[in-house]
């Protein structure tokens, strides 16, 4: 190693990472109890050691340069190693103390009140910090090191992150009760090409997992798109077509929300979505990985939402 590499330490990559979490310089710094000042300086000898530009600075914010999201990334690779050998030495127990997750927003609400009382009772000394949104933003979170874990479905945008299956999850067809479609007890993919189908809005995988059975079964495609479940039922209430909707955020009801909506299985057991719990590579969270998603699946079968338990989905 050169003696300009020796003297770089954690710390300052740690600066660089936190700066590329934040994108501002001043939050950054906030965020690792150093001036402004500081942190600009020793940012700055990053990046005279390494001779590589890794922030673009402007009145408009702050931004990685190609390199600098390269260098980034690697160095957040580093903090983990170093924070793994740390946890050898300290022999961390899994699940216990701070953790944060990330959740997708269709997935968040529906299982987190049911594995949240397990986890309590099961690891009273875990303090979770959870948030909650879609799995581009999320997958930068955890790629930067402000997330530990993420609870998401497979994506090309998760690639390179170690994956730990969960459970698989039915879609659904949501429908309004009026329909004639409602009267069935049980359908079939190909009968979705009768149907106006409604989808989430960009940037949600729900919508191009459901849009990828509707579109291979005919359907037609509403103008309308909605940015949460909850949105797309009003929309299906209201008479805008139908959805595809996740088993958890049923409930397991076959009818619900007043009598207008109805909800019904597939005959077909594959037309759904697996979950996984997502962590860095190296990350020394991958034995908390296991054990969450070893509780999540345990959870939804004994509530019988799920068909498929871990590693037994139908194919």
């Amino acid at each position: 190693m050169s003696p300009e590499l020796n003297s770089l330490s954690f710390r300052d990559l740690g600066y660089i990472v936190a700066v590329a979490r934040e994108s501002h310089f001043r939050k950054a710094a906030e965020s690792c109890y150093v001036s402004q000042p500081t942190l600009s300086a020793q940012v700055k000898k990053v990046e005279r050691v390494l001779g590589a530009k890794i922030f673009d600075r402007s009145s408009r914010g702050v931004r990685l340069t190609d390199t600098g999201r390269r260098i980034v990334e690697q160095a957040a690779l580093v903090l983990d190693e170093a924070e793994k050998m740390a946890s050898l030495v300290n022999q961390r127990k899994p699940l216990v103390g701070a953790l944060s997750i990330g959740v997708l927003g269709t997935i968040g609400p529906y299982l987190l009140p049911l594995v949240m009382p397990a986890l309590e009772l099961e690891f009273p000394e875990l303090s979770l910090y959870i948030v909650e949104g879609m799995t581009e933003d999320l997958a930068d979170k955890l790629r930067q090191g402000k997330l530990d874990l993420l609870i998401a479905s497979p994506s090309p945008l998760l690639e390179g992150f170690g994956e730990t299956h969960s459970f698989f999850e039915r879609f659904m067809l949501c429908t309004n009760s009026r329909e004639r479609i409602a009267r069935r007890k049980l359908l079939r993919l190909a009968d979705l090409g009768d149907l106006k189908m409604l989808y989430l809005g960009p940037g949600h995988c729900l919508a191009d997992q459901a849009s990828g059975f509707c579109s291979a079964a005919g359907a037609e495609r509403s103008p309308f798109q909605a940015a949460s479940l909850e949105t797309l039922r009003l929309l299906v209430a209201a008479g805008r077509g139908a959805a595809l909707v996740p088993e958890l955020a049923v409930g397991g009801a076959t009818v619900g929300d007043g009598g207008l909506l109805s909800y019904l299985p597939f005959r077909e057991k594959r037309v759904g979505r697996d979950v996984s719990i997502y962590h860095r590579s190296n990350s020394a969270f991958r034995e908390d990985a296991a054990i969450l998603a070893r509780i999540i699946a345990e959870r939804i079968a004994r509530k019988k939402q799920i068909i498929s338990p871990v590693g037994s989905a139908d194919l």
